[in-house]
């Protein structure tokens, strides 16, 4: 065991029951405690998960994949329609319908990037869909919410 762990888990004095902060702020320098690549790339599988793992019963999966079902659906064909309305017919280009469709295009890739993921994430314990889409989920959120506030707001100022 690691002395400083063994000293703040069976130490009485309160004073030195502080945690020594040197070992942290070296491994978000550098990756690791003692400069090796070692500490950085450890391997977590063998890490009891902390928590009791919870079941959801079916009732509950079956009625949360209807809604987001038809959530999802009715933001596809809603936004579709306002695309297709807008560019088969000549008389909609107008500046305000390329804003409205510009906030339809901002629905269509919220829709299609982040709203699954949260169904995802709430029917399931933990984060299953890996590293890279952890952080391109991340990122998408908060671009495409911005996209679409910035439409939204533009639609509202210049039309």
């Amino acid at each position: 065991m690691d002395p400083a762990v063994e000293t703040w888990t069976t130490s009485t004095d309160p004073d030195s029951r502080l945690l020594d902060w040197s070992d942290t702020l070296d491994f978000f320098s550098n990756g690791s405690v003692d400069g090796s690549e070692e500490d950085y790339l450890m391997d977590t599988h063998s890490v009891p998960y902390p928590g009791e793992i919870q079941s959801r019963p079916l009732w509950e999966i079956v009625l949360k994949c209807v809604a987001y079902g038809i959530i999802i659906l009715l933001a596809f064909i809603g936004n579709l329609l306002v695309v297709f309305i807008v560019w088969q017919n000549k008389r909609m280009r107008t500046t305000t319908n390329y804003f409205i469709v510009n906030l339809a295009v901002s629905d269509l890739m919220v829709t299609s990037s982040c709203t699954w993921v949260h169904l995802v994430d709430d029917l399931t314990e933990g984060w299953v869909l890996g590293a890279f889409f952890c952080k391109f989920n991340s990122f998408a959120q908060g671009e495409l919410c911005k996209v679409d506030c910035q439409a939204l707001l533009f639609t509202v100022y210049f039309c």
